[in-house]
């Protein structure tokens, strides 16, 4: 194997994994996880993001899978992992948590009452005001129920 090859190689996993390491960052319960752990999550995820990224701009966009398409889908998600782990050190301050109280500290069941019902229909309102593919793809005769 060259050193071609090889360099190649490890490029390749790097596009799936760097996003899906930043993805880990947005996500609390990886964030938690052993390194080794999160990384192969991590790579998963990017997996998972840039392959159906792609897909959906390719085939309900109509976008053309060219490089700099390719290289925004995956640089998406790792910038967005940058900022929030930049976000959180900032938030964290020089003392990590003093005198920080329960006052701080968000309930489980206001983040449900804060995200749930709410955010599917800001999603159902944000899919009739896009229009085109999307809606079509949405109201066809899969999803309605008859």
């Amino acid at each position: 194997m060259s050193a071609v090859e090889l360099t190649g190689g490890i490029g390749a996993v790097a596009l799936f994994a760097v996003p899906g390491y930043g993805l880990t960052e947005l996500l609390p319960p990886l964030r938690r996880l052993p390194a080794a752990r999160r990384i192969a999550y991590g790579y998963l995820l990017g997996v998972a993001a840039i392959a159906g990224g792609l897909y959906f701009l390719s085939h309900a966009l109509g976008v053309p899978l060219r490089p700099p398409v390719v290289w925004t889908t995956a640089a998406l998600p790792a910038l967005a992992g940058l900022a929030a782990g930049l976000a959180r050190i900032a938030h964290a301050g020089p003392s990590r948590g003093a005198g920080r109280g329960s006052a701080c500290r968000q309930s489980r069941h206001s983040r449900l009452v804060a995200n749930g019902p709410g955010s599917a229909a800001r999603l159902a309102a944000w899919v009739r005001g896009v229009g085109g593919p999307i809606q079509a793809a949405c109201t066809s005769s899969i999803f309605s129920s008859a």
